[in-house]
């Protein structure tokens, strides 16, 4: 090591030891000197040299610290790491020196931005962060985030990658040195919101967002930069979870990181709050003038943030354009919304923030286009506010109507609600010519059909109050061992059940016991219960006609009846009451039903479409509940995710997380699903190691119950994960429970039965279990032969077992006959056909056929075209292959390798046949 690289060393090591308690700095010297006699020295005596001064970064030490630096940078000029050649030294990372370099070939020069470790013997732990620092990188894909380029180890052993380099200034200096507005800027930390969503989504934390890892280029784009410190998500136990705790920067980290607690994509939405404060005021929340860590740390945990106008208020004139700026105007727009999204992004307890960085970039996208934000209290004055700003001429015409609303819909059920009638009204009145009494008069009917509705829900809940009491009770006399069987049957005992005099009031209670089933999954007898109401159901309101229709429709799908289902929407949106039509709740609800049907009729565009507008309807329903609307918003993930659109999906699954975050809403089934949808995404995307771990993570979580066949959907696809992750027998015994519990719970005949027994026999084949495979798909196809979708899918299964145990010309052809055919069908078919076709490549080529694998990878990489991106399993086989068609004398390509790793792990078969190429 040069003289040079040593003091710098020293240096580097003193700035880590100021942060170490004084009692613990004796051991902290000795673990990272490591018998290194002359490193100990020098660093004592600059360390005595530091603490003798207030401050613990004193003058004479920084001044040091930058002649060192610049003397390490030229000596280290010219060297050559990997293929690249050090040009100069751009600055000191979290974690090493970053360096100019370039790399020159025959008929190109690239420049990159080259990082190294800065000791060139590093312990064990530092080894291993910064290779998960390399392997993030790699993952990433996103045009907000700096792209991994290479990356190894140089003989004396020296960690290093090299990454896009990007010309242009941190996020704070670009905003300052373009005068950038505050719409401008709000705009500008959007983008980075959304490449922070992006790495969240491949389960990614950043851990030190700040204004210096955000660099704007000359296009005024937006990059994230140094994932040093970056941790997976699912990482559990071991090493990988003791990062350093000082691995952070104090300014910019939340509570619970300098408190050493978990790190969650909440600690990112914090910084990213901070970064929004210093855009807007030009200084830093907490610590202002303050040197040492410990204060700043202090202040982050104690000091009362400042609002952002008291913030402009203390910046120097001369300091910059903030303190021109911050005229009465400026400061105007710093008020109310803004204070309002900066104080959710950085709150305190992290379950009070937003719950995403997307539902951060949302809201500021809301205020940027003078909509209500989800951050403050959708009081009837805001909500006014903003149609005001929206609409001032309309509103000027429709303050008479609005005035009379007001007084109209006093006595709605809650204020909530009134709140919402009142912005519609304003709406109705705004456009409309109608006379005043006729508004009026429809504002009274309104009301009226209101307090029957509230009336309504009061007695239903003193009816299911007592009914379930008496449940309890007679399973209380029949002792602790009543089994869940006993249980149910209680709750339809018509002697605990009673007869009402009140009509209205018993058909209540009857459809409140066959929701009870509906969220158990036990749809037979949903539809059962139905049947025996429907003679007290002729001459009901129309209400509960439609309420009953709605949960048929719901129960016929789910067992394969689509004409029972298609009738039952139809009358459910004929019965559907004026106050319910209003509402929006039961109409938002039947096109999520009217998108499962069309799904199960293979419609797949129209189901796509269907799934939006249940989304929307839900949004604006003034009907349902919180819980309700997310649950619905899920449902619409789900539908999108099967229809492929995984990007759109974990829009909706984000939006869901929101509105419960808002409301407060904690533990619920619906809550499973939506997280669901996201390990879901992960095991489409072809991340499997990630999928599993998720997977894993929602099973553990014993905070909510669920149904059996929501469960089983999941372990199905679980077991799917674990037979392309080689672990054979494991997927093997939870495919066999996952289709033993659904179609227990829902009938051996029913389509959700079906549907799990076609889907085990992908996991059964992929764990080489053929002939298994093949007798489960005789077994079945006599009872799929009358549903389409699921025809068409096991004739796949069928050409695909054929080739498995008698491959020839004729087999293969069919395979990819099949294969062709099933991926026009759509985003993801075609995402399964390709899936299909590389699993088929490695499985032949594992067996000594290398011509079949590789007509069927070619196939593959022709289906998948532009259209399988990422870095999960599938784009890293189809770059591996599209080498060895292309170079077959070549190694495979090490970034696709280190993908293909990345998501299957080092000792996978399919890893050491492409690593021994």
């Amino acid at each position: 090591m040069s003289e040079v690289h040593q003091a710098a060393r020293a240096v580097l090591l003193l700035r880590d030891a100021l942060d170490v308690d004084t009692g613990q700095r004796a051991s902290f010297l000795d673990r990272e000197c490591a018998g290194d006699a002359e490193l100990r020295a020098e660093l004592d005596a600059l360390l005595s040299r530091a603490t003798a001064h207030s401050s613990a970064f004193d003058e004479p030490v920084l001044a040091l610290a930058g002649r060192l630096m610049e003397g390490e940078a030229q000596a280290r000029e010219g060297d050559m790491i990997g293929a690249f050649r050090i040009v100069a030294l751009l600055g000191e990372g979290g974690m090493g020196t970053v360096y100019r370099a370039e790399r020159i070939g025959a008929d190109f020069t690239q420049t990159v931005a080259l990082k190294i470790i800065r000791s060139s013997a590093p312990n064990a732990l530092l080894r291993d962060r910064f290779r998960r620092e390399r392997a993030i990188l790699a993952s990433l894909d996103h045009p907000g985030i700096a792209s991994f380029i290479d990356g190894g180890v140089t003989e004396p052993g020296e960690l290093w990658f090299a990454m896009t380099l990007i010309d242009g200034e941190s996020i704070t200096h670009y905003a300052e040195q373009k005068q950038l507005d505050v719409p401008q800027r709000l705009q500008l930390l959007a983008l980075v919101c959304d490449a922070v969503a992006a790495a969240h989504r491949k389960l990614v934390v950043h851990r030190d967002i700040k204004p210096s890892n955000i660099i704007v280029d000359a296009s005024g784009n937006p990059h994230l930069l140094d994932f040093g410190i970056a941790k997976l998500l699912d990482e559990t136990g071991g090493d990988a979870t003791l990062t350093d705790a000082r691995a952070m920067t104090p300014h910019y980290a939340a509570p619970e990181q300098i408190r050493g607690e978990t790190v969650t994509t909440a600690t990112d939405v914090y910084a990213l709050g901070v970064v929004l404060f210093e855009l807007m005021t030009g200084r830093r929340p907490f610590g202002a003038g303050t040197v040492t860590p410990f204060h700043v740390q202090r202040a982050v945990l104690e000091e009362s943030r400042p609002s952002l106008v008291e913030a402009a208020k203390t910046i120097v004139p001369s300091d910059n354009h903030l303190a021109v700026a911050h005229s009465e105007a400026w400061s105007k727009h710093l008020r109310g919304d803004l204070e309002h999204i900066v104080e959710r992004a950085m709150a305190r307890e992290p379950g009070r923030r937003y719950g995403s960085a997307t539902a951060l970039a949302e809201d500021i996208r809301r205020h940027l286009g003078g909509h209500p934000i989800r951050a403050r209290p959708d009081t009837l004055g805001y909500r006014a506010q903003k149609f005001i700003q929206r609409n001032r001429v309309g509103v000027v015409l429709a303050t008479a109507a609005v005035s009379a609303l007001l007084a109209i819909t006093a006595v709605s059920i809650t204020q909530a609600r009134r709140a919402e009638r009142e912005s519609q009204r304003a709406n109705v009145a705004a456009a409309s010519a109608r006379s005043e009494s006729t508004r009026a008069n429809e504002a009274a009917e309104i009301a009226r059909l209101e307090r029957d509705a509230a009336r309504d829900e009061s007695q239903r809940q003193d009816a299911l109050r007592e009914h379930f009491v008496a449940v309890l009770s007679r399973a209380s006399e029949l002792g602790e061992s009543i089994t869940p069987a006993q249980l149910t049957a209680l709750v339809t005992d018509p002697h605990l059940l009673g007869a009402y005099k009140d009509p209205d009031l018993q058909r209540a209670l009857d459809l409140a016991v066959i929701d009870f089933f509906l969220v158990r999954g036990d749809f037979p007898r949903v539809l059962t219960l139905l049947d025996a109401l429907e003679p007290r159901l002729r001459n009901a309101p129309r209400r509960y006609r439609a309420m009953a229709a709605a949960d048929r429709a719901f129960a016929a799908v789910r067992v394969g009846n689509l004409e029972l289902a298609d009738a039952s929407i139809n009358s459910a949106e004929t019965d559907m009451s004026a106050e319910q039509r209003n509402g929006g709740g039961l109409g938002a609800r039947l096109e999520m039903l009217r998108g499962q049907l069309q799904r199960a009729r293979g419609e797949l565009p129209a189901a796509a479409v269907t799934a939006r507008r249940s989304a929307a309807l839900a949004t604006a329903a003034t009907d349902i509940s919180e819980f309700e609307r997310g649950a619905i918003l899920g449902s619409a993930a789900v539908a999108l995710l099967q229809l492929g659109d995984l990007d759109a999906a974990a829009q909706f699954a984000g939006q869901a997380d929101q509105v419960w975050s808002d409301a407060g809403v904690t533990a619920n089934a619906s809550m499973r699903n939506v997280a669901t949808v996201r390990t879901n995404a992960l095991f489409l995307r072809g991340e499997l190691l990630a999928a599993v771990a998720g997977m894993a993570s929602i099973n553990a979580d014993t905070s909510t119950t669920e149904s059996l066949p929501s469960r089983a959907a999941r372990d199905i696809t679980q077991a799917k994960a674990l037979a392309l992750l080689d672990r054979r027998a494991e997927a093997i015994t939870l495919v066999d429970s996952a289709v033993a519990h659904m179609c227990d719970a829902v009938g051996s005949e029913s389509l959700d039965c079906l549907r799990v027994r076609l889907s085990s026999i992908d996991t059964l084949y992929i764990a080489g279990q053929s002939a298994r495979a093949r007798s489960e798909l005789a077994a079945i196809q006599p009872a799929i032969a009358a549903h389409q979708p699921l025809l068409a899918a096991g004739n796949s299964f069928a050409a695909l077992l054929d080739f498995l145990l008698t491959p020839d010309d004729a087999t293969l052809k069919r395979v990819i006959t099949v294969a062709t055919d099933t991926a026009k069908a759509g985003a993801l078919p075609r995402r399964n056909a390709v899936r299909t076709l590389l699993v088929l490549a490695e499985t032949v080529d594992a067996r000594g056929k290398p011509v079949y694998a590789e007509t069927l990878a070619r196939t593959a990489i022709d289906i998948a075209g532009d259209e399988i991106t990422g870095d999960g399993m599938d784009p890293s086989l189809l770059a591996l292959w599209s080498a060895r068609l292309t170079q077959p004398a070549s190694p495979a390509p090490a970034p696709a390798l280190a993908h293909l790793i990345a998501a299957l792990g080092d000792t996978h078969p399919w890893v050491t046949a492409h690593r021994m190429r």
